[in-house]
């Protein structure tokens, strides 16, 4: 009979650790989780699909100018703003208007109409001056525009249009355009039986004021500068 080895069995052995197939490498979950963040940050992913960008985070990406707001808008002459010229009657040197002067100063433009002595025919002269605004139109029917943004109508009634030798008594034209600062036409619109309207036409928005001068036989429309 052979003899048996009665040695004790070590208390210890080899302990064979199997990885568990169904969960990921313990080195790799942190990666997944790093990853799926920064998409979260991005923006890249939410629930309903792709975030849109907004048009600041599209210009930084394409490096292009970030959206500006609109340029404020400049501001422009308003007639609203005027000086209202207030409806003014008066009674002019004579009956005979033979020139139209204009003229400025550092605070105003001036447009002057010259009278002469009276012609002795039964005629009573009058005149008036009111605020007025376009369209304007001819005795004929026809639209005329007038320059400026602002605009006063100066009637004359009971002149003499023409003297004996069928001349037209005021020999200058009817169509004055300095284009001074605020002064910028003065227009005749209407010129029969004995009527004589103008249309001045200024811009700036300054008072007008009329005065009249029997001794210098004018009649001036002074309008200031804004």
């Amino acid at each position: 009979m052979g003899s048996t080895d009665r040695r004790p069995m070590p208390r210890w052995g080899f302990l064979m650790v199997v990885p568990n197939r169904r969960s990921p490498h313990p080195r790799g979950r942190p990666a997944a989780i790093a990853a799926l963040l920064v998409m979260a940050l991005a923006g890249c992913v939410s629930a309903g699909g792709r975030v849109p960008e907004t048009p600041a985070a599209t210009a930084a990406r394409l490096a292009l100018p970030a959206p500006s707001t609109p340029a404020a808008s400049i501001a422009v002459d308003d007639p609203l703003d005027a000086c209202p010229v207030p409806a003014t009657s008066f009674t002019p040197p004579s009956d005979r208007l033979i020139r139209v002067d204009v003229s400025s100063s550092p605070n105003a433009d001036f447009i002057s109409f010259e009278f002469g002595p009276p012609s002795g025919e039964p005629l009573v002269p009058a005149g008036s001056i009111a605020g007025d605004s376009p369209p304007f139109t001819l005795n004929n029917g026809d639209d005329v525009h007038v320059l400026g943004t602002n605009f006063v109508r100066l009637r004359f009634e009971g002149l003499l249009l023409v003297d004996e030798n069928g001349k037209d008594t005021l020999r200058a034209s009817r169509d004055v355009r300095p284009r001074l600062a605020a002064l910028k036409e003065a227009r005749v619109i209407d010129e029969s039986e004995g009527v004589m309207v103008w249309v001045v036409g200024y811009s700036g928005g300054g008072c007008v004021t009329t005065d009249v001068s029997e001794k210098g036989g004018t009649v001036t429309l002074r309008i200031d500068l804004p």
